[in-house]
């Protein structure tokens, strides 16, 4: 009984390679058809896992500017602050005075160093 159906088993296989050898051109085809369905497949999926992290990313580092206008008294500054912090998903708030960030621009680079030389704090350009 045993051998019997190893015999059988040998059989179907033995067969089943005759079949695909005489058989190439559709076994090609289906072999193709597969592969090509794996690949789209394969591409799919890392294209949605590249569109999810990108997303993620892009929610985790999002920052607003908000520039005051010139002559803004400094209660109405503290007033806009404190709006903004009310809004949900705020997670800081930093303010920047026209004059700071001047200095920072003089301190990144020479040739805007060499333009504000010269400017008092009242001709600085900048906003808030």
């Amino acid at each position: 009984m045993l051998m019997k159906m190893f015999r059988i088993l040998f059989r179907n296989i033995r067969d089943a390679f005759k079949s695909v050898w005489r058989n190439f051109s559709l076994s090609l085809a289906s072999i193709t058809s597969i592969t090509i369905t794996l690949l789209v497949v394969a591409f799919s999926l890392i294209l949605t896992f590249n569109v999810n992290y990108t997303a993620e990313m892009l929610a985790q580092n999002i920052e607003i500017v908000v520039f005051v206008e010139k002559g803004v008294e400094q209660e109405e500054i503290t007033e806009i602050e404190n709006k903004i912090t009310v809004i949900d998903n705020v997670a800081t708030l930093e303010f920047k005075s026209r004059v700071a960030i001047a200095e920072e621009y003089m301190a990144d680079s020479e040739v805007f160093a060499v333009i504000m030389e010269g400017w008092d704090e009242d001709e600085i350009p900048l906003q808030d």
